[in-house]
């Protein structure tokens, strides 16, 4: 029981992280595309492979994460409650990790 009480919040945690990357590399995209159709020059040209790298890493690792929940599930008796808990929460926490991801896009933008 006080395993339970380490790894969900964990995965919460890593799920947010992830799941937030993800979003935030498919808004950059999103408005490289839109830069593209728009006829005009990408002011970065690197950054669009980059987040499409980044944002495919971060997919698998959901998938990944996803599938050492259900390993750990068995072991520590998760129930729908506890499924629907992390799940729920990782959503709304990954909301304010865009602008974590942010900054860090920001930093990386400037060295490179």
């Amino acid at each position: 029981m006080r395993k339970k009480r380490i790894v969900v919040p964990v995965l919460i945690a890593i799920n947010a992280a992830l799941l937030g990357l993800g979003m935030s590399c498919l808004l950059h995209l999103f408005g490289i595309v839109l830069a593209v159709s728009l006829d005009s020059t990408p002011r970065y040209p690197r950054f669009g492979p980059f987040c499409l790298f980044v944002g495919v890493a971060a997919l698998l690792g959901l998938i990944l994460v996803f599938l050492w929940s259900v390993k750990i599930s068995e072991k520590h008796d998760f129930t729908k409650r506890i499924w629907l808990v992390q799940y729920v929460c990782a959503f709304i926490l990954s909301i304010p990790m865009l602008g974590v991801w942010e900054r860090v896009f920001d930093v990386l933008r400037e060295i490179f």
